[in-house]
């Protein structure tokens, strides 16, 4: 699918919000059949929509003349472009992570023309349907490539981080606030291992003080891990301080007590004799 015509089948979303959208994540995307020319979009938006929101999230189904579902993409999330978003990181540039590999190459990380040649006449012959050409050892690219997971990839970062020198906190509007409980302690810990700060504030913007959508990606991942909570990426730009994260943490938390309630009365309304 070429990206560029996707954009087009999701562009529809950003025309209802006031301002300038940037696509920011989804939760999952399902491709039932290749896209036609022509194709429908059909945006449903998530409760609490409103022109003037910070994030909009919603769901999308593309279908075809037909009304046939084509693709569908569940939490689709666009954030509005501010100048906060664009402030200069104060912590010094990102870590990299350094993931090893002994995979042979080439001489020139390509192929020579001769084996295009042979490649080519064996695609011709080949009756299978499907085909993979590499120059590399495939089932060895394989293994590597599925030893790259985004949970390695993120305790990488995590010990780059542990070994990296903090820097003072930014000098912002916001005046400094400390924690006053255990969850705002453990979330301004991981503003601090995040960011490379040696302080943050309950009160203190996690894009004011260095953070950007790949910091947030990492920051959900924690917080997720840390609290064992499931949180949308957009949590970070509709709760971005600490203080903001906990309340709505704290909310979630308390409407899954009451779901699983419900689910347990329910269960035993069922089970009673008639």
């Amino acid at each position: 699918m070429h990206p560029s015509l996707l954009d087009v089948a999701t562009g529809i979303a950003q025309v209802v919000g006031r301002g300038s959208y940037l696509p920011l994540a989804y939760e999952s995307l399902h491709i039932h059949a290749p896209l036609p020319q022509k194709i429908y979009s059909h945006v449903k938006y998530r409760d609490g929509f409103s022109v003037n929101n910070e994030t909009i999230a919603c769901d999308i189904s593309i279908m075809d003349e037909d009304g046939k579902e084509l693709l569908a993409i569940r939490d689709y999330t666009l954030k509005k472009i501010t100048n906060e978003l664009q402030a200069p990181s104060g912590n010094g540039s990102r870590p990299q992570v350094v993931i090893e590999q002994d995979l042979p190459q080439s001489a020139n990380d390509g192929i020579f023309p001769n084996e295009g040649a042979d490649a080519f006449s064996r695609v011709l012959g080949f009756r299978r349907p499907q085909l993979a050409i590499s120059i590399k050892d495939l089932p060895l690219v394989i293994e590597r490539a599925s030893l790259l997971t985004g949970e390695r990839i993120l305790e990488e970062i995590e010990k780059l981080q542990s070994h990296r020198a903090k820097h003072p906190r930014p000098n912002v509007q916001t005046p400094y606030v400390e924690p006053r409980n255990d969850l705002e302690r453990t979330l301004v810990t991981l503003w601090q291992d995040i960011l490379g700060l040696e302080q943050v504030g309950i009160y203190d913007n996690f894009f004011s003080i260095g953070g950007d959508s790949l910091l947030a990606t990492q920051l959900i991942s924690r917080v997720s891990k840390t609290f064992k909570v499931d949180l949308p990426l957009r949590a970070v730009f509709e709760s971005p301080t600490p203080i903001d994260l906990s309340v709505s943490m704290t909310q979630q938390q308390a409407e899954q007590v009451d779901s699983d309630e419900i689910e347990k009365i329910m269960a035993e309304l069922e089970a009673l004799p008639d």
